[in-house]
This record gives structure tokens, C-alpha cells and sequence, in this order.
């Protein structure tokens, strides 16, 4: 879990996507978050999207970061970029 703040020693173990949506309830008991276990993928990534008004990309690579701006491209989503570089962004 190096550099990934979010998540803690009590989710060792567990889905990184259990551990952020408990973190995020933490700070915002209120909040309504969806949660995807699978991969995004191109093969999916277009399906998923297609759901939501807006797409945060918190993705901590280039591909994926391409991959996900090439689908709100096509959707015509906004898309907010919540990533960051080592601890820096």
C-alpha cells in the first residue's frame, strides 16, 4: 500500500476498493459510491462510463489515464482527473 493513503493496515487483505469506499464514508457518511471490483478494461470501460454524469480518473498510470480520456471522448463526459504523481498532483 506504498504511497496509497487512502488505504490502511486494517484492509490488508481486502479489495483496495473496499478499503477506499470505507475511507471515504469516514470523511462523508452520506455519500453514495458504486463499487467495481473488475478491472477496467477497453473491453468494458465504455459500459461502465456510460452510467455517469461525470468520470473521476484517481488512476495511478499512463495507459489508463489515455484509456479512460479516449472513453469520456467518445461519451462526451467531463472527466476531473484526481491523480497524482508519487505524492505530488
Amino acid at each position: 500500500m506504498h504511497r496509497q493513503i487512502i488505504h490502511t493496515e486494517s484492509f490488508i487483505g481486502q479489495p483496495k476498493v473496499k478499503s477506499a469506499v470505507a475511507a471515504c464514508h469516514s470523511i462523508n457518511s452520506t455519500i453514495q459510491i458504486v463499487e467495481y471490483q473488475e478491472p477496467l478494461r477497453t473491453s468494458n470501460a465504455l459500459e461502465i462510463m456510460s452510467k455517469y454524469d461525470i468520470i473521476v480518473d484517481a488512476t495511478d498510470n499512463a495507459p489508463s489515464r489515455y484509456m479512460i480520456n479516449d472513453c469520456c471522448v467518445v461519451l462526451g463526459k467531463p472527466l476531473v482527473f484526481g491523480a497524482a504523481v508519487g505524492l505530488e498532483g
